[in-house]
């Protein structure tokens, strides 16, 4: 979601890699396998579990209606879709919904389009508060303990959200995640598990099984500071994964796995990302160094830290908003 494009201790800048735009015969093409509704009009078109269950493969047809209503959003919404039935994703609406995964804030813009459930490009607290109570990981998030949720939203809650604010707001829902963890009498600490628990539809099973080898010295506890690390290493995984790359001096994901980077080398890569500490790398280190407790480590090692993402889409009945 950041602009990764920069100039590594090793290699010249990687270009971001972008999809290239398909062929529109190519895009109908595929369309049509999936397609298996009919208008009157004999025209094809998409019904929602075609969207999210058969091309996308995110959820399952026996999945929840509204989850999956939810991720067909980024569809039926592309276009402005104006038909009398809007759950109907028209070739017009996946030909949009392509020109826009091609967009440089492409998951911004998607992440907006499942938030905007009114389709009129702003979103009220009471839909962000419904729509982020379905994913698994916000389910039991307090919204309102954001300190800023009613600079946002207004003082009374009836300011809507524009796509700028929008993402401004989604950048700070992990920190204040974390930070509900610990109590209001202001202890220093947690019990791993809890955090475990909470973050589990975002961590890998290899992160799951292996964290708390990680903290086995101190016991089964996290102080503020590791929590909020960990939090911050979770959400930087996307530009660690740059990182890591780049210090293995890769080109591609095809390229030779199995060359060992240090430390220092990744530090040194990640010196243009300042979201990244250097508490996350050691924390990320240590993860990764369990097994050969060589100090260095593979990408193999650091692909097995990244979480699928499938868990991540809401799986639950919407609740009601509030």
């Amino acid at each position: 979601m950041s602009d990764i494009s920069r100039h590594s201790w090793l290699t010249p800048p990687r270009p971001i890699s972008r999809t290239k735009r398909a062929p529109q015969d190519k895009l109908e093409e595929v369309y049509n396998t999936f397609a298996t509704g009919v208008e009157e009009t004999g025209e094809r078109f998409m019904t929602e579990s075609d969207f999210s269950c058969h091309f996308l493969q995110i959820l399952h047809p026996d999945s929840p209606q509204h989850s999956i209503h939810l991720l067909a959003n980024t569809a039926t919404h592309c276009a402005g879709n104006s038909t009398s039935n809007k759950s109907h994703i028209t070739l017009q609406d996946f030909q949009t919904l392509e020109s826009v995964l091609n967009s440089p804030d492409a998951t911004y813009r998607l992440a907006f389009r499942i938030f905007d459930v009114s389709k009129v490009g702003k979103i009220t607290y009471e839909e962000f508060s419904a729509t982020l109570s379905q994913f698994p990981l916000y389910k039991n998030f307090r919204l309102t303990d954001i300190p800023d949720v009613k600079l946002y939203f207004g003082g009374k809650l009836d300011r809507s959200l524009d796509y700028t604010g929008f993402c401004q707001l989604i950048t700070q829902l992990s920190r204040a995640l974390t930070s509900q963890l610990f109590d209001s009498d202001s202890r220093n600490s947690i019990q791993l598990n809890t955090f475990l628990d909470t973050f589990k539809p975002i961590l890998s099973p290899f992160t799951q099984s292996n964290l708390p080898l990680v903290f086995a010295e101190q016991g089964p506890t996290l102080t503020y500071t590791q929590a909020h690390a960990l939090t911050g290493l979770l959400t930087n995984l996307e530009l660690l994964q740059v990182a890591v790359e780049s210090a293995a001096n890769l080109e591609s994901y095809r390229g030779v796995r199995e060359r060992e980077i240090t430390r220092d080398q990744l530090m040194s890569a990640t010196e243009h990302f300042p979201q990244v500490t250097p508490l996350q790398v050691d924390l990320l280190f240590k993860l990764c160094n369990l097994e050969r407790q060589t100090g260095k480590i593979r990408l193999s090692d650091f692909y097995q830290v990244l979480p699928t993402g499938h868990d991540l889409f809401p799986s639950s009945r919407p609740s009601s908003p509030g």
